[in-house]
């Protein structure tokens, strides 16, 4: 599953792309701490067991795999 990141640098949106089997390594490389496993029943099978990391909102599903926010991005994103 590829997995996405997309960030606000200087008010433009960025994003990054990581394979699944590597997307810790590339999350704590920009600074966000794994936090543990999705549980949330509430949300599509399709993001359970997938991590989580302090500093962005996720994991959501993006259609074809999963995304992670920024809070800049997730504001802008959600108005």
């Amino acid at each position: 599953m590829k997995c996405q990141l997309v960030q606000s640098v200087e008010g433009d949106l960025v994003s990054s792309y990581f394979e699944e089997e590597d997307l810790v390594a590339a999350m704590e490389a920009r600074g966000f701490v794994f936090a543990g496993l999705n549980k949330n029943k509430a949300q599509r099978a399709e993001l359970q067991g997938k991590p989580k990391f302090l500093g962005v909102f996720g994991p959501m599903w993006n259609g074809d795999g999963i995304r992670y926010e920024d809070r800049e991005t997730y504001l802008k994103l959600s108005a």
